[in-house]
């Protein structure tokens, strides 16, 4: 890429985003057949290679689009104000969402209520109860999925949007071929990261909570999108690149071998 690219069209970010979005698709299809809880479920279970696959593609599925969104969303606010930012983020994300929560979403929380005998009936006779309290959590009471069921991603992207903007705003001058201090970073993220980890039992979704979310997107939008922070990374690949496929190994034998740790132990934070 040259330098003027920068500041256009991130192609390489678009066949991310195509890339891990069709392991995403074969990752929701192996939901109905792993035994982690689903809406809705086969009547076989497979504990073995899907349950394998499943394991895998949510490890790293999820941080890599919400990495993507924080570059995006750097070189989105070079060339706009905050306020078109955010009409922009509306429109784009807002929409969806709300075309999502009142239009797709009602037929799937029916066809988990009948799959988990919490409703007899027709559609149409559940539409009205759609609206009886939050849905929560898989096999819960409430209804309404306000953030989109499966569309969570923008539902959480948006309130990021929302909430970072006066601090990106702050930073929107930088230059992406800014030397980079990684011992600053470090310092500054590292923390966030470490939190995220810790409290990655609240509000989880898609396998990680919402602070870890929150601190990789922090790190697409201050580290990925810096051309300098961009050659380190290639720099060091050969042994990122190592220490990647050994703990990642290891987290799959252990998850196969002794399961996954229960939440708030120190099990599983090392997890």
């Amino acid at each position: 890429m040259n330098n003027n690219s920068q500041l256009n069209r991130r192609n390489d970010l678009d066949w991310i985003r195509v890339l891990v979005t069709f392991f995403v698709i074969l990752y929701h299809c192996s939901m109905f057949f792993n035994p982690f809880p689903w809406h809705v479920k086969n009547n076989v279970l497979n504990s073995t290679y899907i349950y394998t696959y499943t394991l895998l593609v949510s490890n790293w599925m999820m941080p890599i689009f919400f990495a993507v969104s924080g570059i995006s969303t750097f070189y989105a606010l070079q060339k706009r104000s905050a306020f078109s930012f955010l009409k922009e983020r509306l429109l784009r994300l807002g929409l969806p969402l709300l075309f999502g929560v009142f239009i797709l979403t009602p037929p799937q929380v029916y066809m988990e209520r009948v799959n988990h005998q919490q409703f007899t009936g027709a559609l149409w006779q559940f539409l009205p109860h759609y609206f009886d309290g939050f849905y929560l959590d898989i096999g819960g009471e409430g209804n309404f999925s306000f953030f989109g069921l499966h569309l969570w991603f923008l539902f959480v992207l948006l309130i990021f949007s929302f909430m970072l903007v006066p601090l990106f705003v702050r930073k929107r001058g930088d230059n992406p071929q800014k030397p980079f201090d990684l011992a600053k970073f470090m310092v500054l993220l590292l923390p966030l990261l470490i939190i995220g980890t810790i409290l990655n039992g609240i509000a989880n979704l898609g396998g990680w909570g919402l602070f870890f979310y929150l601190a990789i997107f922090l790190y697409g939008y201050f580290a990925f999108s810096n051309l300098n922070f961009i050659m380190f990374v290639r720099k060091t690949g050969v042994w990122t690149g190592g220490v990647s496929i050994v703990s990642t190994v290891v987290f799959m034998g252990w998850s196969l071998g002794f399961g996954i740790p229960q939440n708030g132990t120190l099990p599983s934070l090392l997890f």
